[in-house]
């Protein structure tokens, strides 16, 4: 692969922005909103596990909490509108993830061609990493039903991180485990959250908008937005 200049050019739109893939080596995935379809039910669990403890949390909130992980999320709720209780963040996070096992063994739904975008990526570079905020449980739960393993060198969950998104120390951990400096990583997300991690990080992010609008990913600093994978793998001449 070539080892020039990575970074995308400012003066180039996210909207119509190509990529070269030979300029990278390698791609860090996350998971919830980008392979499956899932932050729905991450926000149905949560409320249940705050309505269950009388954590009264306007709904309207739970748009700012994606891309972050569990501790980070109860932690502020319990921040915000916990009056005081003494609520322990990792037992309400087992309840939370218990919930959403039960809602996911229906059959966990997947972002439409996110499968087939896995493998052709996976047909052009050697190195692919997962880099979710979700718990080590919840990725395993993801991997068992779509036969995911076969498409990650490494993954990194939101339960070994002291940091979550919006920091880059998902990101950074990703790429580590990969022996490939971040510059070198392209990152595929969902959330304003997660792309403001992978640019911190000095990723160049890829925004997908199956969670949030173009708009908002670019605000976060997204270099390259596409609405589907199929417009994503065009622009990246996969």
């Amino acid at each position: 692969m070539t080892q020039g200049n990575t970074q995308p050019s400012p003066d180039e739109s996210p909207y119509t922005r190509r990529l070269n893939w030979a300029d990278f080596e390698a791609v860090l995935f996350d998971m919830d909103g980008v392979i499956t379809d899932t932050e729905e039910l991450h926000r149905q669990a949560e409320v249940a596990i705050c309505r269950q403890n009388g954590l009264d949390v306007p709904l309207e909130n739970w748009e700012s909490f994606k891309g972050r992980t569990a501790d980070d999320i109860f932690a502020t709720i319990l921040k915000g509108w916990g009056n005081g209780r003494a609520l322990c963040i990792p037992d309400l996070i087992s309840d939370k993830t218990k919930i959403y096992s039960g809602l996911a063994s229906c059959g966990l739904p997947l972002v439409p061609g996110a499968m087939e975008f896995l493998a052709a990526v996976r047909q052009h570079f050697d190195k692919m990493a997962l880099a979710t905020s979700s718990n080590a449980a919840v990725q395993r739960l993801a991997f068992e039903q779509h036969g995911l393993q076969r498409f990650f060198d490494a993954v990194t969950t939101g339960d070994e991180l002291s940091h979550g998104k919006p920091h880059p120390e998902a990101y950074l951990t990703a790429a580590a485990k990969l022996g490939v400096a971040p510059e070198r990583c392209i990152v595929i997300e969902d959330s304003d959250n997660g792309v403001r991690a992978g640019v911190a990080a000095g990723c160049t992010v890829i925004g997908i908008t199956t969670s949030f609008p173009a708009e908002r990913l670019a605000q976060a600093g997204a270099h390259l937005i596409g609405s589907n994978y199929a417009e994503l793998a065009e622009r990246l001449g996969l």
